[in-house]
Formats: structure tokens, sequence, C-alpha cells
């Protein structure tokens, strides 16, 4: 990407911010390469940027109760349908957040963080979706659901193998 330099009719403040988002990005991108400083709109660039953070922080939570939500329906539910559509999400949500992860470190510590909401969060949606699918086993979900909550990790969660040694264990005990 080439450097686009400012232009001298560009305006800078809350009007441009408010009326075309994406060329007041361009414009703060480019009154910071060329160290324009006195041209930024400091108050809404430092809103982006924490609104980034709290975008990326959000996306975490959501990815981590997508994944246990299907993770708890592939423990639970004995039906041989639509196991594989789960397995897909299970895939796809590991595999955003350890992109997620690799490209923000710090990301795996709030993931840690808000495991226990997001943990209730999934089987909470789990429980639901389960309902939904196999009425008829409601109180035998209840059991397992719980005790799928008492057992899991946050690394069982992220980590195939992990998991798997978690459900092989609990299939012994059982």
């Amino acid at each position: 990407m080439g450097m686009k330099a400012i232009s001298p009719t560009a305006t800078f403040g809350d009007d441009l911010y408010e009326r075309d988002h994406a060329e007041w990005l361009e414009v703060q991108a480019a009154a910071l390469r060329q160290g324009r400083f006195d041209r930024l709109d400091v108050g809404n660039l430092l809103e982006e940027i924490e609104d980034l953070g709290s975008s990326l922080r959000r996306e975490v939570e959501s990815r981590l109760e997508t994944l246990i939500e299907h993770l708890v329906k592939l423990s639970v539910s004995r039906k041989p349908e639509p196991r594989a559509g789960w397995r897909a999400t299970v895939r796809e949500q590991r595999r955003q957040l350890a992109r997620l992860f690799r490209d923000s470190p710090s990301l795996r510590r709030h993931a840690v963080a808000v495991f226990p909401v997001s943990l209730a969060e999934g089987c909470s949606e789990a429980r639901s979706a389960l309902a939904d699918h196999e009425p008829e086993n409601a109180q035998n979900h209840e059991a397992a659901i719980r005790a799928f909550s008492d057992l899991v990790s946050i690394e069982q969660v992220l980590d195939d193998k992990a998991f798997l040694e978690l459900k092989q264990s609990a299939s012994r005990n059982a």
C-alpha cells in the first residue's frame, strides 16, 4: 500500500468521522505516516483503538461460547445427526481462536479470565438446543451437562487431544 499524502482540503475532526468513516481512517493513517500529529483527531482515534480491543475480546468470548456449546452437544447427544456439523463448528472455532491467540497472545489470557462465564453461557446454549433436538432426553442431558461443566478446563476446550483424554477418562469413570 503506497503512502497517501494528506489532502490540503481534508477535514480532520468529528465531521469527517461522522460523514465518511473509511476516509477518516485514511486521513488519520496518512497523518500518522507523515508525522503530522497536529492533524490527528485524537479523541476519535482513541475511541477507535479502544473499540478495536473490545471487539477482539468479544470475538474471543463469542467463539469460546460457541466452541463450548458444540463440544457439549457432541458429548451429550446420542443422535447421529447433526454431529458432522457440530464437529465442523468445533474445528472452525478452535482454528479461529488459535489464529487470534497467535496474532494477539494477550487474548489467551482474556480467554482464561472469561472461561467460567463462557462455560456457563456455552452450556446454557447447548441445553436449549438439545432440549429442542432431543426433548425426550432432557433429564439425562442436564446431568451430563453438569458433569461436563464440572470437569472441563479451558485447555481441554481449546485442544482436541486434551479433550479426548477427558472424554476417555470420564467414560472409564462412568
